[in-house]
C-alpha cells in the first residue's frame, strides 16, 4: 500500500525494481494522489481473492499514476466471483485507476482470467501505452480518459471471445493510436445477448 486509506499518499512515490512477484492476492494500492513505478519485473499468477473475488490487483485512488515499465503480467484473475452480468458485463478491472496517469512502457500482458472483469478500468486522467503488448489481456474500459497505444499490439486470441475483450470508449473518452495492430480472432462474444449467436 502506498500512503494510507483516508488519508492519501500526497508527495508519496516509490519504484520497485527487478522484482518477481507470484501468487499475490493483490500488488498495490495507490493511495490518493500518490505514485507508484514498477520497472524489470514479472507479476505472475495474482489473484484476488478480496471483496467477493472483485478486488483489482492494482488499485489507483483518485490523482494516483501507476506506471510499468518493462514490465510482464501473466496470468493474473480477478474471477468476480461468477457475479451475473447486467446491463454491461463488466464490474471490475484488473487494473483500475481514478483522475490520475497510467503509463504502460514495454509491457507485456498477457492471459487475463476473469469473464466479468476488464483489463483496464480507467476514469479520468491519461493512458499512455508504448512499446506493449497485451494477449488475452482483457481488454480497456475507459471514461473521460484520453488515451494513446503506440507501437503496441492488442490481441484476443483464438477461441471464445467475451465482452471483456473489447475497448470500451465511455464518455469524454479518447483513443490515440500510431504504429500499433489490433486483432480479434473471434467476433460473437458468449456473455454479450448481442453478438454470442453471430458466429
Amino acid at each position: 500500500q502506498i500512503g494510507e486509506f483516508g488519508v492519501g499518499a500526497a508527495g508519496i512515490e516509490v519504484t520497485v525494481t527487478d522484482l518477481d512477484m507470484r501468487l499475490l492476492a493483490t500488488v498495490a494500492f495507490i493511495r490518493e494522489n500518490g505514485a507508484l513505478t514498477i520497472e524489470d519485473s514479472e507479476i505472475k499468477d495474482a489473484v484476488s481473492v478480496w471483496g467477493d473475488c472483485m478486488t483489482p490487483i492494482f488499485t489507483a485512488d483518485r490523482g494516483a499514476d501507476l506506471t510499468l515499465r518493462r514490465t510482464l503480467i501473466d496470468g493474473a484473475s480477478v474471477p468476480t466471483g461468477n457475479i451475473p452480468s447486467t446491463k454491461f458485463p463488466l464490474i471490475t478491472g484488473l487494473i483500475n485507476g481514478t483522475d490520475g496517469d497510467l503509463v504502460m512502457d514495454e509491457v507485456s500482458f498477457l492471459n487475463s482470467v476473469g469473464n466479468s472483469a476488464a483489463g483496464i478500468v480507467w476514469t479520468g486522467g491519461t493512458v499512455k501505452v508504448v512499446g506493449s503488448q497485451f494477449d488475452g489481456s482483457s481488454g480497456f474500459w475507459l471514461t473521460g480518459s484520453a488515451m494513446e497505444f503506440v507501437n503496441s499490439a492488442y490481441r484476443v486470441p483464438p477461441g471464445n471471445a467475451f465482452f471483456r475483450d473489447n475497448i470500451f470508449l465511455g464518455p469524454g473518452a479518447t483513443l490515440t493510436t500510431q504504429g500499433s495492430t489490433f486483432y480479434w480472432s473471434a467476433f460473437a462474444c458468449n456473455n454479450c445477448n448481442v453478438t454470442k449467436r453471430s458466429g
